[in-house]
């Protein structure tokens, strides 16, 4: 005879199993608004290495991206005069990262579209895997003190424009903090 479904246990289960649901976020977040940007080290495709724990004192914008995602495409084609121009001369470290692409892929990307950025490789999605679990492109501002500023998950015109407006917030000190 098949054993029946004991409702205490399935009762104690599911506030469990609620709460593992809300802490990873609805967008598949790992980190929130307000924590602590979680260490990393990317390889550029200079050969540089860049570290995030170097940068504490600037504002940071990470952005995961990856060839094949037409959002991640349109919202690159802005980042030259929409954040590298606009914020020229500002405490502003702009780092796209490829999530989960070889090196050849990417480089093939960066000549085709002749951006002049520098890219970061994350070939095995370990550095984006400590923010999110899905959903590109993303977007996260770190502020001075290293801690996670804004999220920003997609792209259109809008959010973009919302994202330029909390880089000159960040900038100017604004402890103004969102997730879109």
């Amino acid at each position: 005879m098949p054993k029946l479904i004991d409702m205490k246990k399935v009762l104690l289960l599911l506030p469990m199993l609620a709460f593992a649901f809300n802490a990873l976020g609805q967008d598949g977040s790992k980190v929130q608004v307000g924590d602590p940007v979680p260490e990393f080290s990317v390889r550029m495709l200079d050969g540089s290495v860049i570290d995030i724990a170097d940068l504490k004192g600037k504002v940071v914008l990470i952005n995961f991206w990856a060839t094949w995602c037409p959002p991640c495409r349109a919202e690159l084609s802005r980042v030259d005069s929409e954040i590298i121009d606009r914020f020229a001369g500002e405490d502003l470290v702009f780092i796209a990262i490829a999530r989960g692409e070889p090196r050849e892929k990417v480089e093939d990307f960066r000549k085709i579209t002749n951006y002049k950025f520098q890219m970061g490789l994350d070939t095995d999605s370990d550095i984006f895997n400590k923010f999110a679990e899905r959903s590109i492109p993303r977007n996260y501002i770190i502020d001075r003190e290293g801690k996670i500023a804004a999220v920003y998950v997609g792209y259109d015109k809008e959010l973009s424009q919302e994202l330029i407006s909390d880089i000159h917030k960040v900038l100017k000190g604004s402890s103004k903090t969102q997730e879109q």
